[in-house]
């Protein structure tokens, strides 16, 4: 899927679903009136589309990943460190395995579906090589929740797969992305 296609598909799914939730009739179902308030003529909430395409570009790329960059990603020992305020300070460097493997997606499908930038796939690949390091030793365990910045425990593997579901998702996406299939 190309860039373009993923943010018009990003844009159109939930702003169907806002228009479908937007005023019942009395049978529940979304009274016409009200769908084509929200999307009309080509625009959404009377901005148009190619606004909010600027818009969601920018925070994306001019905001959010530049913020990662500085603050978040541990460019030295590979993963994130995701206690961070909006200043851009670290709270704690402890790692999370829900965020690392969130990250290790976004970065992998940022050079999946955006552009195969080499920082994307490096970011994830580091990241991806941190949280081995904490691999459960037997298939009945999970990955710890919270990891040191080194890449220690620092929690006993939990009791639920939340964490694990996400380095998962991650490390496929990885494999898609560096064409390793040792990652699926």
């Amino acid at each position: 899927m190309k860039r373009r296609a993923f943010i018009h598909s990003s844009i159109a799914a939930p702003a169907y679903l806002a228009v479908e939730s937007r005023g019942e009739s009395e049978a529940g179902a979304p009274s016409a009136g009200k769908r084509s308030a929200l999307i009309k003529n080509g625009m959404i909430a009377e901005m148009p589309l190619e606004k909010v395409l600027e818009r969601y570009r920018y925070d994306l790329f001019e905001d959010f990943l530049p913020f990662m960059d500085r603050h978040v990603i541990d460019h030295e020992l590979g993963g994130f460190m995701c206690n961070t305020d909006r200043h851009g300070n670290n709270l704690t460097q402890d790692k999370s395995s829900w965020y690392e493997g969130r990250g290790i997606w976004v970065y992998s499908t940022l050079y999946n579906q955006f552009e195969p930038k080499d920082e994307y796939l490096e970011v994830a690949k580091k990241s991806v090589d941190f949280n081995l390091k904490t691999e459960p030793k037997n298939s009945n365990e999970c990955w710890p929740r919270q990891i040191s910045r080194e890449g220690e425990p620092l929690s006993t593997p939990c009791d639920d797969i939340y964490g694990d579901i996400f380095i998962a998702e991650g490390f496929a996406e990885y494999a898609e992305a560096s064409g390793d299939r040792a990652y699926r």
